[in-house]
C-alpha cells in the first residue's frame, strides 16, 4: 500500500514558520484544526519535504486546474506525529503566467552568430548543401529552397541579422565566466517579448469561509524536494473520516499572509 510519511525525509531543520495574525472566528471545526497546525508549527514538530511545486483543485464540474508554483512555492513540513502535511513559510502568491510572443526581445539583440549579421547562410536544403541544385543520385533537380542562389534566409534571425541572446547587453553565451552572466531583465532569459498575466486564488474559484479565503477541493499536489537528486513527491488526497476533502485556507487577500492545508488525508502515490 501507499505510505503516506515521506520514504527519504529530510533531516530536521529549524523553519522560522509564519506569525500568524490572531485567528479570528470561524467555523469551530476548523479554527480546531487551524490551531492543531499552529501548535506544530511552535513545537517544530516535523520534517520538511520540500518545496511547493503544483496544487490541483477540482472544479464542481470535475475539471481539474492546477496552480504551478514553479521554484517560489512556500516550503512543505510532514508532521511527526500525525498524518499531516502543513505549509511551514508565508504565502506569497501564484507565480503570474507568462504569455510569450515570437518577436525577439529589443533588449538583449545582437548580431546573429549564425549568419554573423548577413541575413542570410548557405542553404542546407537536401542533397543541396549550398550547391545551388539538389545533386540527387537519379541526378540534378532543383533546390526550391535557395532557387539556385545558394543561400537562403537565416532561419535564426528570421533575415534580420540579429537576435536576442536573452543575456544583459545583448551577451553571448559564454559558460567559462565567473560570476556567471545575467540574464536580461527585460524578457527574463526567454529572448522573447512576453507579457506577464497576475494570477490569483479567484481564477480557481476561490470562496470565503468567515475571515478567510478557502480554495478546493485540493485532490493531489506535488512537492519538489530540496536535493535535486531526490524524486518528486506527488500525493493524491482522499476525503477523510468526516469526509471532508482538503482546502487551502489563506489569511487574508494580501500577501504574504499566513496559509494552511486543511482536511483530507494525503496519500504519496509515488515512490
Amino acid at each position: 500500500m501507499p505510505k503516506t510519511a515521506p520514504r527519504h525525509p529530510a533531516p530536521p531543520r529549524r523553519v522560522v514558520a509564519v506569525k500568524p495574525a490572531t485567528v479570528r472566528s470561524v467555523m469551530p471545526e476548523l479554527n480546531d484544526r487551524i490551531q492543531f497546525t499552529l501548535d506544530i508549527l511552535r513545537r517544530q514538530d516535523f520534517e520538511i519535504l520540500g518545496r511547493l511545486s503544483f496544487l490541483t483543485i477540482e472544479r464542481p464540474n470535475g475539471q481539474r486546474e492546477s496552480m504551478d508554483f514553479r521554484k517560489t512555492g512556500p516550503m512543505v513540513g510532514q508532521a511527526r506525529s500525525a498524518n499531516l502535511v502543513l505549509l511551514v513559510e508565508q504565502w506569497n502568491g501564484i507565480p503570474p503566467h507568462v504569455e510569450t510572443s515570437e518577436q525577439m526581445c529589443p533588449a538583449c539583440l545582437a548580431k546573429c552568430d549564425i549568419c554573423e549579421g548577413k541575413g542570410t547562410k548557405v542553404c542546407d536544403g537536401a542533397w543541396c548543401g549550398g550547391l545551388g541544385y539538389r545533386a540527387e543520385p537519379t541526378g540534378k533537380k532543383e533546390c526550391l529552397m535557395c532557387n539556385g542562389t545558394k543561400v537562403k534566409t537565416c532561419d535564426a534571425c528570421q533575415g534580420s541579422g540579429k537576435r536576442s541572446t536573452g543575456l544583459a547587453g545583448g551577451e553571448r553565451y559564454d559558460d567559462t565566466r565567473v560570476p556567471p552572466q545575467q540574464r536580461c531583465t527585460s524578457c527574463k532569459g526567454r529572448k522573447r517579448v512576453n507579457k506577464e498575466v497576475a494570477v490569483t486564488p479567484a481564477d480557481f474559484g476561490s470562496r470565503s469561509i468567515g475571515p478567510m479565503i478557502a480554495v478546493g477541493p485540493v485532490v493531489r499536489f506535488t512537492i519538489a524536494p530540496q536535493e535535486p537528486q531526490r524524486p518528486t513527491l506527488t500525493y493524491d488526497v482522499r476525503a477523510d473520516i468526516n469526509g471532508d476533502y482538503m482546502l487551502l485556507l489563506l489569511e487574508s487577500s494580501a500577501v504574504p499572509c499566513a496559509a494552511y492545508l486543511i482536511g483530507g488525508i494525503p496519500t504519496r502515490v509515488n515512490r
